[in-house]
């Protein structure tokens, strides 16, 4: 039983752009992503605040979507690094991932380098390869601007949709 606390909560402040960037979306009709929630058991509540919880089961990813006709599916990530450690990843996400584009969709990370304050869209490509042939145990941000897609900042949020067209228009 995994037991629920701030840990696990490391990306809230990126996930909070993406919440904001994805209302500014829906509202513009250019795409339609909603939050996956996290399926919690709680255990125990006190003064309307929960006090002990856990993790019922694992979750997927962060997000789930459509965009211009196409299905997507990505988990945001945030480092102080330069890089981005495999270890933030679960492989439970890689397979769901994985399993999401043989189905026909589109399946990425976003990762923000708190670092520099870049954000960048690591595609399945990417991201398999330093999953399942590389002996890293990162990914590289030299990787993430010359085989990922850089996500361009507009009126202080990261406007990921930019670099998933250019992704999705390099694929075809």
């Amino acid at each position: 039983m995994t037991r629920w606390n701030s840990f696990n909560h490391r990306g809230d402040y990126t996930e909070n752009l993406i919440d904001e960037i994805n209302q500014l979306y829906e509202r513009q009709e250019m795409a339609i992503v909603t939050k996956v929630p996290v399926p919690i058991k709680v255990i125990e509540i006190g003064d309307g605040v929960i006090n002990k919880a856990f993790f019922e089961k694992k979750s997927t990813v962060d997000y789930i979507g459509m965009c211009q006709g196409f299905s997507l599916c990505f988990d945001v990530k945030e480092t102080n690094q330069k890089y981005l450690p495999l270890k933030n990843i679960h492989e439970h996400q890689i397979v769901y991932m994985n399993a999401f584009q043989k189905q026909g969709g589109w399946a990425f990370i976003i990762c923000h380098l708190k670092i520099t304050g870049d954000f960048h869209l690591i595609p399945m490509e990417l991201l398999n390869y330093y999953w399942y042939e590389s002996t890293r145990q990162s990914i590289p941000l030299d990787a993430m601007v010359e085989k990922g897609y850089p996500i361009p900042m507009e009126q202080g949020l990261p406007n990921y949709l930019s670099a998933f067209n250019t992704y999705i228009s390099a694929k075809k």
